[in-house]
Formats: structure tokens, sequence, C-alpha cells
């Protein structure tokens, strides 16, 4: 996750049967850990990638989680391609229309983040007058230390495109070197929350609606 090393030693554990709704998943393997910041507004995390059996619909705008067994696409459904590293799905995105990168679908992830390395490709390091915030970005793994802000940041997958005046910017290196890939960045609520945004992880694909 994100923050700190980009992982956390945990004891692992295994539920004998875990409920969504009329959906049950039966010896799902979980993890602990202590953070104080995520405590206080959930009881814990649970990663899609524990429901790749079906297929994932988070409904932002209808505050919905919605799972089916049947592959059923809207024609005018955006379809990006999706790579899947250690649980984790990665798209490509268009950076301010010149740059890209893989980014980690995050539906968790409150902001868009970019990596160090991706804000240095458009001209913001630590050195940029005013770039290095006293902003600690908090995820399971830790408190992530130096943060960056990088102005006008558009990420445009090949039909959908969104603007945001300001993205953070942190060190995503220990992920990458996890998965055996670069990451530019995790894109999140501020990128999907107009959409309905699917994830086919046997298909390989994740899927943009309105």
């Amino acid at each position: 996750g994100v923050g700190g090393g980009g992982k956390i030693d945990t004891k692992l554990y295994s539920l004998s049967e875990l409920s969504l709704g009329d959906v049950k998943i039966k010896n799902v393997p979980v993890g602990t850990f202590n953070d104080p910041l995520v405590t206080k507004v959930a009881d814990g995390i649970f990663g899609t990638a524990a429901l790749s059996d079906f297929i994932i619909t988070v409904n932002y705008p209808g505050s919905r989680l919605e799972l089916s067994r049947k592959r059923t696409p809207k024609p005018s459904a955006e379809t990006i391609p999706a790579w899947y590293f250690s649980n984790l799905l990665l798209v490509p995105l268009q950076v301010n229309g010149e740059h890209r990168g893989n980014f980690i679908v995050d539906t968790g992830a409150v902001t868009n983040v970019l990596s160090h390395n991706m804000a240095a490709t458009l001209g913001v390091t630590e050195k940029t007058p005013g770039a290095k915030i006293d902003l600690g970005i908090a995820g399971i793994s830790g408190v992530e230390g130096l943060v960056l802000l990088v102005p006008n940041v558009t990420l445009k997958t090949t039909k959908s495109s969104e603007t945001f005046p300001q993205v953070v910017a942190i060190d995503l290196k220990g992920i990458s070197k996890m998965i055996g890939t670069e990451v530019a960045g995790v894109v999140g609520f501020d990128f999907f929350s107009d959409y309905k945004l699917t994830l086919d992880y046997y298909a390989a694909e994740v899927r943009l609606s309105k």
C-alpha cells in the first residue's frame, strides 16, 4: 500500500467465511495492521482482488458495490486494458498530453497520486520552489515523508479525461520494485467519482461508464 516502504509486516490469518450482501466467500486470507489514521474511519480494508471471481462494479455516483458472474459490458462503456501484478490492477494513462505511465487502480484512494519520477518528468522535483509541502500521505504501510505538489495535471484514458489543479507526488519506488514494473502513480476517487468503474480480472480490463 501507499506510505512508508510500500509494504508492511503482518501475521496471516484465515477467515472461514466473509459475507458481502448475499455473496459469501470462504477461506479468505487476511492480515492485520495498526494505523490510527485508518482505524478512525474503518474497521478494515477489503481488497477487490478477493472478489476476482466476480465482475466488480464500483458505482461511485450510486454509492454501490455491484457483483456479477456475467460479463454484460455496456456498448457505451470505455474499455481499458489492465495488467495484474501482486493483487494490483494497473492501467495506462496519458499525463498532460505527452507522457504515459502505468497507474494503480485504487478504489479506496481518496485522491490521485503521482510518483516522484513522473513529477520530475513534468518538471517538479524537491528543488522546485514551493513544491515541497508539509503533508503526510498515510496508508497501511505508514506515512510518506517527502510530498511534492504538482500543478495543473491532466490524466487521460483513450476517451476519458480529467484535469486537476494540483496533484500530490510521493516516492513509489518501493511498490515499483515489489511488483517488478514502474508505477507512475495511483488513480482513485478524484478521477472515478463521476463514473461506474468495472473491474474484470479475468478479462484483464477496466471499464468506465456514466
